[in-house]
């Protein structure tokens, strides 16, 4: 199976399973209809706009969608592990997203083996968790 292959069969089953036409998939992602059909149909490679587009219209990382269009190289599971954190944490209020600095830094403490990142400039660093971009 081509990687088109399996970007074409993965859109197949989302929007099946979503109940979508592939013109609701169209609207949804900010695409011409024609757009969608002519890359499911095969006859059209997808590009970067359509993969965002349809990382947003099926609320997944527009790289996971770059990805099974052959656009960006696999990656590993820690990659992947780190994309899907990040992806979800951008979901988060700036509220939220302290709290998850304190877990985190509370489980790495307790479990983690790797090295300490240093403070980034203007951002969270370890010593103070309340600072950073509001």
């Amino acid at each position: 199976m081509s990687i088109s292959d399996k970007l074409i069969e993965w859109l197949i089953k989302e929007i099946e399973q979503r109940g979508w036409s592939q013109r609701e998939l169209a609207r949804r992602a900010n695409l011409a209809p024609t757009t969608v059909s002519e890359v499911i149909a095969g006859r059209t490679r997808p590009g970067l706009e359509f993969c965002k587009g349809i990382g947003k219209a099926l609320d997944v990382p527009a790289a996971d969608v770059l990805r099974l269009a052959g656009l960006l190289p696999p990656i590993t599971e820690d990659i992947r592990l780190n994309e899907e954190c990040l992806y979800n944490f951008n979901l988060l209020s700036v509220e939220h997203r302290r709290l998850v600095i304190i877990i985190l830094r509370a489980l790495a403490k307790a479990y983690g083996t790797a090295k300490a990142p240093s403070p980034r400039p203007g951002g969270v660093s370890p010593g103070n968790p309340q600072k950073g971009p509001q």
